[in-house]
């Protein structure tokens, strides 16, 4: 397989990893609070990073002054806060409509006692949305840019101190053991965090910018697709047209930036 090739395969694995996370968190919601199985993410993925650092000779950044509060606010927002709410709004969002949030509220879901349930879960789906954007737009207040793999280092060290007293406050260790919550967290850190990470960025090295942003489509499908195979959620029409005009948004996002030059955004 030639090196475009692989671009593009690393990077869709990536983004299907970030759709399932919509789906796992859904598991995890039925047998963890919000705040432990953060925590409980965050010191898994946390020492595997450390890990990858140390093999890949990877120093930690120098941050100073300004830089340290914005780091610490990413982590509390993309981090900790993202995790949170989307663990919190699939206590009563289906999967599927997280997974197409521009087209989650349904006409049914306006009314009743069922649909003011779920209106309120995919808030909180809204709300982590949020939280991710606010991570992007923090992000680009440093005064120097950090590398990919120690700052997914630090907003894994630090979301595990911002998530650790709040989950204290809820005491998991008073609840029976849920094995499939467990899991889902196990599957949460390893896979959408620690090796979503390494393949993304192992892609986005192969194609361009541009090309990289394509990929970002797959999450809503994924999100669908495994909503109907795993959970066995019914998919509706709507949720469909949520796709389409998520597909539609991204391939005309990306239609500006084709002339740029290539792997733009690749690591350097």
């Amino acid at each position: 397989m030639n090196p475009r090739s692989l671009g593009y395969l690393f990077c869709a694995l990536a983004m299907l990893g970030v759709g399932s996370t919509v789906v796992v968190s859904k598991t995890i919601a039925a047998g963890l609070p919000p705040f432990s199985a953060t925590a409980l993410r965050f010191a898994i993925a946390f020492p595997v990073f450390v890990v990858v650092m140390r093999v890949q000779r990877v120093r930690w950044p120098r941050l100073r002054g300004r830089d340290v509060w914005l780091v610490i606010a990413q982590a509390g927002a993309g981090s900790v806060g993202y995790t949170v709410f989307l663990i919190s709004g699939m206590k009563f969002a289906s999967a599927a409509d997280a997974g197409v949030l521009a087209c989650t509220v349904r006409f049914d879901a306006l009314t009743g006692t069922r649909g003011a349930t779920s209106l309120a879960g995919n808030l909180l789906v809204f709300a982590a949305v949020v939280c991710e954007s606010l991570f992007i737009l923090l992000n680009r207040k440093l005064s120097r840019p950090v590398d990919a793999l120690p700052l997914s280092a630090l907003m894994s060290g630090i979301g595990l101190a911002v998530a650790i007293v709040p989950a204290c406050f809820e005491k998991p260790w008073t609840l029976p053991f849920d094995a499939g919550a467990f899991a889902g967290v196990v599957y949460y850190a390893l896979v959408p965090t620690v090796a979503g990470f390494v393949l993304w960025y192992a892609g986005a090295a192969r194609i361009s910018g541009a090309e990289a942003g394509l990929m970002t489509a797959v999450v809503p499908v994924s999100a669908v697709v495994l909503a109907a195979l795993v959970l066995h959620e019914p998919i509706t029409g709507a949720q469909l047209a949520g796709v389409a005009c998520v597909l539609g948004a991204v391939w005309l996002a990306t239609l500006g930036s084709r002339s740029r030059t290539p792997n733009a955004d690749a690591i350097r």
